[in-house]
């Protein structure tokens, strides 16, 4: 008998209601563009401005999720820097920054693939059972294999079947939404379209594999009680957390978040070497947080991608 089950499901029937401020992003960001396309720069900074603006505020209604449900402290901290990072780029893109416009494509890209994946439901269904089968074989490679049973999350093929504390897969566990960031970023800068395809391919099956091996570390952590003891628990207890959850809360906030960014950071890299084009997202990012102009590319490409010093010519297709 399933004694008590917990996942990140708990936790999202809990969050506010973010996906209309996802969908009006992503809609404002696509007007932007389309009156790009028609030439109509200042309806583009408007609209773009406006989109920044909608981000930030989905950011705002996600905060206190993050702190106080989710106790998550990576993600509480880094939705609370966005805020202001939000603001200041549709701030930055009204005075007339074009080269912030490449992120309205970036987001655009990026919310759609999430949002067509988290609000469409056969989608979600064929995503969440899937990853939950993958996570189940893989468990059996480690010797374990519970089966799998229906979960709380509209009864998804999704909950690992132990006898004791377990967990279930929901859409905050299939990578999709790291994957959706890179496969904006990767198909929005310009570059070689085959280059571009190949490398988020790559990345993204690379961000999959991950995860599920993510999911089984939690997967495993839980229900087999690997960190149900002091001075476990009373770390846990720090955050909130009472006793019986400590070993999910270890394994999945305090060792697999901090190793999931140490591993998106390492991806990154790897991004950048595949698509250079990339350095020109990494200059704006700078620019937003320092105020300073950098050539990235010039400064640091020839040690990171082997090209001769000085040396800022695309990567040959």
């Amino acid at each position: 008998m399933i004694v008590v089950t917990l996942s990140l499901a708990e936790l999202a029937a809990n969050a506010p209601p973010w996906e209309p401020f996802g969908w009006l992003t992503v809609l404002l960001f696509g007007l932007g563009i389309l009156w790009h396309w028609q030439g109509s720069i200042p309806m583009e900074r408007l609209f773009s401005s406006l989109g920044w603006l909608s981000l930030a505020v989905l950011w705002v209604v996600m905060v206190p999720y993050f702190f106080f449900e989710a106790r998550s402290p990576i993600q509480a901290v880094l939705v609370t820097l966005a805020i202001p990072l939000s603001v200041w780029a549709g701030v930055v893109r009204w005075r007339g920054r074009e080269q912030l416009f490449v992120f309205s494509k970036v987001v655009t890209v990026a919310g759609l693939i999430y949002l067509t994946a988290y609000t469409i439901e056969p989608v979600r269904r064929w995503l969440i059972e899937t990853v939950a089968a993958q996570t189940h074989w893989l468990m059996g490679l480690f010797g374990h294999s519970p089966g799998l049973a229906p979960g709380p999350d509209a009864g998804y093929l999704s909950l690992f079947a132990f006898d004791a504390h377990t967990t279930y897969i929901v859409m905050a566990c299939t990578g999709i939404g790291s994957i959706s960031i890179f496969a904006g970023a990767i198909l929005s800068v310009g570059g070689s379209p085959g280059r571009r395809l190949g490398a988020m391919f790559l990345v993204s099956g690379l961000i999959y594999g991950l995860n599920l091996l993510r999911n089984v570390f939690v997967g495993l952590a839980t229900p087999l009680g690997w960190f149900s003891f002091e001075p476990f628990i009373s770390v846990a207890g720090v955050f909130g957390v009472e006793a019986t959850r400590a070993s999910f809360f270890i394994s999945h906030t305090l060792l697999a978040q901090p190793a999931s960014l140490i591993a998106l950071i390492a991806l990154l890299v790897l991004s950048v070497r595949l698509v250079p084009e990339l350095f020109t997202l990494l200059d704006e990012i700078v620019f937003l947080l320092t105020g300073d102009e950098v050539d990235l590319r010039a400064e640091i490409g020839p040690k990171l991608l082997g090209e001769d010093p000085g040396s800022t010519t695309q990567m040959a297709d």
